[in-house]
């Protein structure tokens, strides 16, 4: 194995033996050789093997704590210790306009309602209360992460509500919040 500026170049299991077989040459003399299937042989393959084993994993250690190859959980370590945080991800939101008996105040998670066009759910992240007029502006959470959008065409169906909510609709002004998946390493 060498490491140097440029980064680690594993020695191969054919090196191993060939530098092996050079040692054994000066305690045995130049006529020895390592023969093929041999007792010798057997063990230095063995030893040669769990030494590329080893510096295969000295190897992910190394790369795991340079910023340039550094992965995964190994990533979020690396860059947590410098305050760089991975983005995580997020739910998509808007608000619709939900019609229904006045004053009736509903819940968090109380309502799911379904997008018509894609069949994505999703439900009020707030506690809400109907007006004198039973209209109330009220904030929906998809239920899943990512980037759901809705568009301003979009119709939803009520899949679940407390009684007294008739129907929703958008609202004159669709405030949405598009959500995002959790940021990649290449991010």
């Amino acid at each position: 194995m060498k490491i140097d500026e440029t980064g680690i170049v594993i020695t191969d299991l054919e090196q191993f033996l060939k530098d092996f077989e050079n040692q054994l040459k000066r305690k045995f003399g130049n006529d020895f050789s390592i023969k093929p299937e041999g007792v010798i042989d057997n063990i230095a393959t063995t030893s040669g093997l769990l030494k590329n084993d080893i510096q295969e994993q000295i190897a992910i250690l190394a790369s795991q704590f340079d910023p340039e190859s550094v992965e995964g959980i190994w990533q979020d370590a690396l860059y947590e210790r410098i305050g760089v945080t991975r983005l995580e991800a997020q739910k998509s939101t808007f608000v619709l306009k939900v019609q229904g008996a006045a004053n009736l105040t509903c819940s968090a998670g109380s309502m799911t309602i379904r997008s018509q066009s894609d069949n994505n759910e999703f439900e009020n992240i707030s506690e809400f209360t109907t007006g004198e007029d039973g209209v109330a502006l009220v904030d929906f959470q998809c239920v899943i992460d990512g980037a759901i959008e809705v568009k301003s065409t979009d119709e939803f169906l009520i899949v679940t509500a407390p009684d007294g909510i008739t129907s929703v609709v958008q609202a004159d002004d669709l405030q949405f919040s598009i959500g995002r998946e959790r940021e990649s390493d290449n991010d």
